[in-house]
């Protein structure tokens, strides 16, 4: 693994591996193994101070908009990802596939023009 140049990069680096600890191990750092982020508002602010203070020192530019990364997920927080989700026509069901049987059904929404009338389908 490579080795943070200075502080600076070093904190990054751990504010990384601590709101991804699943891409960290991924790419593997064994020491971020069973761990995950649960956004707590403790955590979240936390997190938030940190990425505050380390911005102060930030010099680079690639630090600086990582860090802007990091601060949007956590401030404009996103829906969760699922996993493969329906968007056209019906779910493939490849023979033996136990998965297509235990697929849950997929709400599809679609708006009138006023964005008044909806349908689930």
């Amino acid at each position: 693994m490579v080795t943070p140049r200075n502080e600076t990069e070093r904190a990054v680096f751990e504010v990384w591996k601590e709101l991804r600890p699943d891409e960290a191990f991924v790419l593997g750092l064994d020491e971020c193994a069973g761990r995950l982020f649960i956004p707590t508002q403790g955590r979240v602010d936390g997190l938030l101070a940190k990425i505050s203070r380390i911005q102060k020192s930030a010099t680079s530019p690639i630090e600086r908009k990582l860090l802007a990364s990091f601060r949007a997920s956590l401030e404009l927080r996103e829906p969760a990802r699922l996993p493969q989700t329906r968007t056209a026509g019906k779910p493939s069901t490849r023979a033996g596939s136990a998965c297509a049987a235990r697929r849950p059904p997929v709400c599809e929404l679609s708006f009138s023009s006023r964005a008044t009338a909806s349908t689930i389908s």
